[in-house]
């Protein structure tokens, strides 16, 4: 679909910042003066008819097979304060989401034995050529690695090829989880409450989009499987770190998590710990577990020591990585006190209010309940008919 190249004489109220070709949503996420937007949006729509630049640039993606690719589209209100437009504040609100569509794809992915939704974070990265203020027709590209200017008409833009998945619908994203990091990316950057706690949170959330990029092409080996380990135990100490970061600071912090399924409420597990001559033992529960033989691989691989397929495999024939992101979730409930907390008024009283807040409460934990299922499935040995994914 495309608009016509004729421009609309209204001024603009939401201007495009970044172009996210991977993803082709069917949902807009909007918060404060900031938007995720899809491709049909009536905000990008209007935008596109008013800049006939951007209507081309927008309808120009196709893959390498000439399908068109409807891109989402990251816009900030024009008249957006300066805190916000600035790359770390819209990138925090990114990661928000693609955070919250990759915990929510791989949980499933454990769960159901199969793909679902957005595993790789590489779904939100930013298409590098972007259209200047000018209107004249040229595209500019900024990176680390290049500075650019090219004529408009000659960019044949791609997504990434090597991608699983591109669509992105409102049940592929962890609802409780997205609502409460976009109230703290609100607070952190409308409010301007530049907390220890508000920085750590988005540096993990940095660091785990970061940990869950696809670990390679057609080229990936065990070390780059080894690497996205390290960066997500990187974002696990990140987000518990109060002074210092280690194993036992990221096990206190999941041990704050109100477990829901009887199965990880009680701490059954012993956890090592060394340093240097002296041990501690741990008490944890199976995530906790899970989490230390995440960490042992970790450190095998940062620290020379030899590896294998063995090394990011379970003793229940899954891979390790599968579980990070499920885990990470369960780290920010804890860290986020991620709770339902409106008060429930007595069923005699109040039985049709009851019955929608119980409907609530109900809907608001199952993505936790999720992430706890994909958990316990940690040590459930592999079925003969079961392909892991």
């Amino acid at each position: 679909m495309t608009v016509s190249d004729e421009p609309a004489t209204e001024p603009p109220a939401w201007v495009p910042v970044w172009v996210l070709p991977n993803v082709m949503s069917d949902v807009s996420i909007v918060r404060d003066q900031v938007g995720f937007m899809h491709y049909f949006d009536e905000r990008v729509r209007v935008e596109a008819k008013r800049s006939p630049n951007l209507n081309r640039l927008l309808s120009a993606f196709k893959n390498e097979f000439g399908a068109q690719i409807f891109p989402s589209v990251i816009m900030m209100k024009v008249d957006a304060s300066d805190p916000i437009r600035t790359v770390a504040a819209l990138g925090g609100f990114r990661d928000a989401i693609s955070v919250s569509a990759v915990v929510n794809s791989n949980a499933r992915a454990v769960c159901w034995n199969r793909a679902a939704g957005l595993p790789y974070s590489d779904a939100f990265d930013v298409y590098p050529w972007t259209l200047g203020r000018d209107q004249g027709g040229l595209v500019y590209a900024l990176t680390p690695g290049m500075q650019g200017i090219h004529d408009l008409g000659k960019l044949r833009p791609k997504p990434a090829p090597a991608l699983p998945n591109r669509q992105l619908q409102e049940s592929d994203l962890d609802g409780p989880l997205l609502t409460t990091l976009l109230d703290r990316w609100s607070d952190y950057k409308i409010a301007g409450n530049d907390t220890a706690e508000h920085r750590r949170l988005f540096r993990a959330l940095d660091m785990a989009r970061a940990a869950s990029k696809m670990p390679g092409g057609s080229d990936a080996n065990l070390h780059d499987r080894g690497r996205s380990v390290a960066l997500w135990v990187s974002a696990f100490e990140i987000l518990a770190h109060d002074g210092r970061a280690n194993l036992s600071k990221v096990l206190a912090l999941l041990s704050k998590v109100d477990w829901k399924r009887p199965g990880l409420r009680n701490q059954d597990r012993t956890v090592l710990l060394r340093n240097g001559k002296r041990r501690t033992e741990i008490q944890t529960n199976l995530v906790g577990a899970t989490y230390k033989a995440l960490y042992d691989v970790r450190n095998k691989f940062l620290h020379g020591e030899p590896v294998g397929v063995e090394t990011l495999t379970l003793l229940s024939g899954r891979h390790i990585l599968h579980f990070a992101a499920p885990m990470f979730r369960l780290a920010l409930t804890a860290y986020l006190g991620l709770s339902f907390d409106k008060p429930m008024p007595n069923m005699r009283d109040n039985p049709k209010r009851f019955a929608e807040l119980y409907s609530e409460n109900s809907v608001f934990y199952d993505m936790q309940k999720l992430m706890e299922d994909a958990l316990l499935l940690s040590e459930k040995p592999i079925e003969p008919n079961e392909v892991e994914q």
